[in-house]
């Protein structure tokens, strides 16, 4: 997750960013790395962490949800199939909020 926090920070072009079945919630530095990337990419319009098994503690729900705060590009997110309690689901929704997301998103738990 490293290599690709790097590689996004330099590619402007990449409008797709499929990271579906990578199992980044075994860990969590991973979402720190993900956060990064999406602060100074602008470009991944759809981002799918479809199964990825985040099942993350509270200090990690807010990494991620200070990454999708901040970034304005992003019109698709496919969260399915995440292990998201109802007060994480509740955090990140106010995240997209206040992103102004008025975009698709998957949210089920399924």
């Amino acid at each position: 997750m490293l290599y690709l926090k790097e590689a996004l920070q330099f590619n402007n072009s990449i409008q797709k960013l499929n990271l579906r079945f990578n199992y980044m919630g075994l860990i969590e530095k991973n979402i720190l790395y993900l956060k990064e990337a999406l602060q100074i990419n602008n470009s991944i319009q759809i981002l799918n962490l479809r199964e990825n098994q985040l099942e993350l503690n509270d200090n990690y729900i807010i990494n991620f949800k200070e990454a999708l705060q901040n970034n304005r590009s992003i019109k698709h997110l496919d969260l399915r199939g995440n292990e998201f309690n109802e007060k994480q689901k509740n955090e990140l929704y106010e995240a997209l909020l206040k992103n102004n997301f008025s975009h698709k998103i998957n949210f089920s738990l399924d």
